[in-house]
């Protein structure tokens, strides 16, 4: 629960309003459909809650034309609260036009002091392990084998830099300190909900959204890193548009180069268990062809798995497996598809039809 400030000006309202607010904001983003006008009216009247919450989401990701037509009074009070805000963006704004990013960076310093570094570390796992970290700010992120993030806290935003794996975040709720997932071009952006970040290869990033909303942002020329990050101006005041997520969505995303979502798949509650079996130490297959099994087999184990012929890529599988298992794999391979196993050099198996 948000505490009120009445110095502030600050209007109070519950984390599940603050995701109310999300999912219609992500849904006049992609426009409202059906009986979606008469719903969303319906909840602005409910409580003023409900509008303040609104309205400060879409000032936060500078969409506040979505809501140019919707039956809302302005809320002096939410007005207020952004008001300090506001001013020091357009201060901003006006130093960049007048007196390039050299005196940007000298005097945004003196403006807004959120460029201090307040935490940092670089989190690791290795293959075929698994570990949860707690964040200073009461978030949690529960991170795959093989994976490398890079947590950056400053006064006035939360970083994340993806290096290479899998990791579900966990995001504590704080509207005024957004939290931000690096990962290839893209950035994850999230206030207060659960997601997962996969780089996979070739060139992919897939978010999933477990909890709440997300929102997709380009990250071409904002990305942090450890040698400039101190010195770049917020991602987050950047306009740039980009796509919300909503709990249960799957995207698909090019790695690198400003290129738009490839794909987005609902999944139901089965769905997302599955996909994330990996932080109870399980692979869940429903079909996937052989190829794709063992490719996600091997990144929980140094085994490498050759196939006999290309043909035997296709083959379809499903089942439970422990992560990492290679013997448990092998043996279902054996029983029920005829495929045996031969030990070669290294760390090497060859797979190929039985005889």
């Amino acid at each position: 629960m948000r505490r009120s400030n009445t110095d502030n000006n600050v209007v109070p309202f519950s984390d599940g309003v603050a995701e109310e607010a999300g999912i219609w904001l992500a849904r006049l983003d992609r426009r409202l459909t059906g009986e979606e006008p008469a719903r969303l009216a319906h909840w602005l009247r409910q409580t003023p809650a409900n509008a303040a919450a609104l309205r400060e989401l879409a000032t936060f990701w500078r969409m506040p034309e979505l809501l140019a037509d919707l039956p809302m009074a302005p809320s002096d009070a939410a007005v207020i609260a952004l008001r300090t805000r506001r001013r020091w963006m357009a201060a901003a704004a006006s130093l960049v036009a007048a007196a390039g990013l050299a005196s940007y960076f000298h005097v945004f310093g003196l403006l807004k002091p959120s460029l201090a570094l307040q935490f940092e570390h670089t989190y690791t796992t290795a293959v075929g392990e698994q570990a949860t970290e707690a964040l200073p700010d009461g978030s949690a992120m529960t991170l795959n084998t093989d994976t490398e993030v890079h947590v950056r806290y400053l006064a006035g935003e939360r970083l994340v830099q993806m290096v290479r794996g899998e990791a579900h975040f966990t995001v504590a709720h704080d509207v005024t300190r957004p939290f931000g997932v690096h990962a290839g071009d893209h950035i994850v952006q999230a206030v207060g909900t659960a997601f997962n970040v996969r780089l996979q290869a070739p060139g992919e990033v897939e978010v999933m959204v477990t909890d709440g909303v997300v929102r997709i942002l380009d990250d071409n020329a904002t990305a942090a890193t450890e040698s400039t990050a101190q010195a770049e101006p917020q991602w987050w005041l950047h306009p740039v548009r980009g796509a919300n997520l909503i709990k249960g969505q799957v995207a698909r995303l090019e790695e690198t180069g400003l290129t738009p979502i490839l794909a987005v798949t609902q999944l139901d509650p089965d769905g997302i268990d599955s996909r994330l079996a990996w932080q109870r130490g399980e692979l869940v297959f429903e079909g996937e062809s052989l190829r794709t099994v063992l490719d996600e087999f091997g990144r929980y184990t140094t085994t490498r798995f050759v196939l006999a012929s290309e043909e035997m890529a296709g083959v379809r599988v499903g089942g439970f497996f422990r992560a990492g298992d290679v013997d448990s794999l092998l043996a279902s391979l054996d029983e029920n598809f005829r495929i045996r196993a031969e030990r070669m050099d290294g760390n090497r198996i060859l797979l190929l039809p039985a005889e």
